[in-house]
């Protein structure tokens, strides 16, 4: 066999096989075993050349070696411990499928980038064993020893990775140069770099919430009722925090309007430009039922059918330029009619007066007539109603609301709804929101917040009892009877309308407590020789900036001399005593004996009662027999 040679010929023609010994001297190849499974090996040598310039598919003899299957000017150029198809095995290539091709190294290259998905300025850094480490640790010896300022975004743990990512090349090379520089308990971290399209989505966590709720806040006008969202993800209080938040992920833009339903309901200007929104999150703008004005500029909104989802919106102002949809819409005056289809009321688009609709409906301009402080729509109750407030609200601010049993009808119904807002957007984090909150929001029935029937029906209170005990519960307050401004807009024989709103302060509230503003409208009805409550709805918010600043300025008249109706002041009738021994007996759990005993002896005052009723059962001074009920 070993007699036996092939002739190639140096020329560019056929070949010509010789089956016989031939000692011409030609280029004479050799049946050699590379001993690696054929054509492996040539990836190694086809890169190297002889001494003398000869490719090293000749051996010294000048014989070319079998060892592959295609002309060497076919064979790619071998990059010295190159991962054969861009994988390598075993471990590192489950770290591939994991984060990555392209990095066995954990370096960066611009073969990486031009291979990433997108091709975006955003990298991925990677610490193997980073979880040996705290968070702040890690971070704040990178941002020491790296040569370029950088914002970590998404900081993660995965498993015994540390993860987070940064935007930027210029960062992301100085990060790398790093990797093995530094080290935690004495072990050198590796750092890996890998090009990412953006970061992940992170979960919402309260932190993240919060600081959402302060950009939020930040960037709302609360007079002008307008929240500014345009590049919510470059905002630099977030990127200071390390968070990458974009408004274009569902469930980031769900919380957004979420928040907007809750904080802000009567927002009516939202700008949300250049966020990358689609038709997915507009879906969910026809919440905000009071929205005019709405800037869509810089997003990915393709055709105008995308607006459908919002066309029940009453839009005055629409700004869609710099969308895909603008590229189809050559025709100026087509494109207008188009958005008027949608929505009739726009008067500007894209930052333009539109001219007139024609059409025949058009109205002429309603002049408003002048502001007046109160209204009366009947001058004989001028007189009656100024008085009755006075002393409602006499005996309201005294400290004893119980006096106030005999002002409410025995089927009276009551609610509360509240508020909380501040100055400059919304309610902040500190002591005086939070007791707002425990006091009133609490127990606020928002139609437009509290869903479930049940939850509504358990916040009407019902019947005079249950009215005075939940008002003997508020803070004792002072009002300010010269911010009363009270409208009557309806009088007859059977009923009257009163609305009285101004401000007043909390007496025993910590310091700093703000003025709180307020709003009750009554429907009385006569009773003996006045009126009586069948009807309170009480509102409560915080004062606006100009109803603080007059609050309690101007001194107070004196109250006139007149009587009280014994209506107000009058002890409870026998029927009101009844109802209010039962309620007593079950909330105490005493039977009727005892319960009657208890409100006669403190005057018939139930907040009384139950004050010396928990002192007396505290120090287990009441007898068993006073629990025990008659079947």
């Amino acid at each position: 066999m070993s007699d036996l040679k092939f002739r190639v010929s140096r020329d560019q023609g056929p070949r010509t096989t010789y089956y016989q010994h031939d000692d011409r001297d030609e280029r004479i190849v050799k049946f050699k075993s590379n001993g690696n499974g054929g054509g492996r090996r040539r990836r190694r040598d086809n890169h190297l050349k002889q001494p003398d310039g000869r490719s090293a598919f000749y051996d010294e003899e000048g014989d070319v070696q079998m060892d592959a299957d295609i002309e060497p000017s076919r064979k790619s150029r071998f990059v010295p411990y190159e991962a054969r198809g861009g994988f390598s095995r075993g471990k590192n290539r489950r770290q591939q499928r994991r984060w990555g091709r392209g990095c066995n190294d954990g370096g960066y290259n611009q073969r990486n980038d031009r291979n990433s998905r997108s091709n975006s300025n955003w990298f991925r850094i990677v610490i193997p064993k980073g979880n040996i480490a705290d968070k702040n640790t890690i971070l704040k010896i990178l941002a020491q020893k790296s040569q370029v300022p950088f914002i970590p975004f998404n900081f993660v743990y995965e498993g015994n990775y540390a993860i987070f990512h940064v935007e930027g090349r210029e960062c992301a090379k100085a990060i790398e140069r790093l990797n093995g520089e530094i080290s935690f308990n004495g072990i050198k971290m590796t750092i890996k770099i890998y090009p990412s399209s953006q970061p992940p989505e992170v979960k919402l966590d309260d932190f993240i919430l919060n600081k959402i709720k302060e950009v939020m806040s930040k960037r709302c006008n609360m007079d002008a009722k307008t929240l500014d969202l345009s590049s919510f993800v470059n905002d630099i209080d977030l990127k200071n925090n390390g968070i990458y938040i974009s408004l274009n992920r569902q469930i980031v833009f769900s919380s957004i309007i979420e928040l907007i339903e809750g904080n802000i309901p009567d927002l009516v200007s939202l700008n949300l430009t250049d966020n990358k929104l689609t038709s997915e999150q507009l879906r969910l703008l026809k919440k905000l039922k009071n929205i005019k004005c709405l800037l869509l500029g810089g997003n990915n909104l393709r055709s105008l059918n995308d607006l459908d989802s919002i066309k029940e919106l009453s839009l005055e102002e629409l700004v869609v330029s710099r969308n895909p949809l603008c590229d189809h819409n050559k025709d100026q005056a087509a494109f207008v009619s188009a958005v008027r289809q949608k929505f009739p009321k726009v008067v500007r688009l894209d930052g333009q007066e539109l001219p007139p609709a024609y059409g025949f409906d058009v109205e002429p301009e309603t002049i408003l007539p002048t502001s007046q402080g109160n209204f009366f729509s009947d001058e004989t109750v001028r007189g009656i109603v100024p008085q009755f407030l006075e002393q409602y609200f006499t005996f309201y601010d005294s400290g004893d609301r119980q006096n106030l049993l005999a002002a409410y009808h025995d089927q009276a119904v009551f609610s509360m709804s509240a508020v909380s807002f501040l100055k400059g957007g919304m309610s902040a984090g500190n002591t005086s929101s939070n007791q707002f909150q425990t006091t009133y929001i609490h127990e606020s029935r928002n139609l437009l917040i509290v869903k479930p029937l049940s939850r509504r029906q358990k916040l009407l209170r019902q019947g005079k009892i249950s009215i005075i005990s939940y008002l003997c519960q508020l803070p004792k307050t002072q009002h300010d009877p010269m911010s009363f401004s009270i409208d009557v807009p309806h009088f007859s024989n059977s009923l009257l309308t009163v609305s009285c709103s101004g401000v007043f302060k909390e007496v025993d509230s910590k310091p700093g407590t703000p003025i709180r503003a307020f709003s009750r409208v009554f429907i009385l009805v006569p009773q003996g020789a006045g009126f009586c409550i069948i009807n309170e709805m009480l509102f409560v918010t915080h004062a606006t900036s100009d109803q603080a600043k007059t609050a309690f300025k101007v001194p107070a008249p004196t109250p006139s001399p007149s009587p009280v109706p014994p209506s107000l002041t009058s002890a409870p009738s026998a029927l009101d005593q009844e109802q209010m021994v039962l309620m007593f007996s079950q909330s105490s759990g005493m039977n009727i004996e005892w319960s009657t005993k208890c409100l006669q002896e403190n005057d018939w005052d139930f907040h009384k009662s139950a004050n010396v009723f928990q002192e007396y059962n505290t120090k287990g001074q009441i007898p068993p027999a006073a629990f025990i009920k008659s079947i």
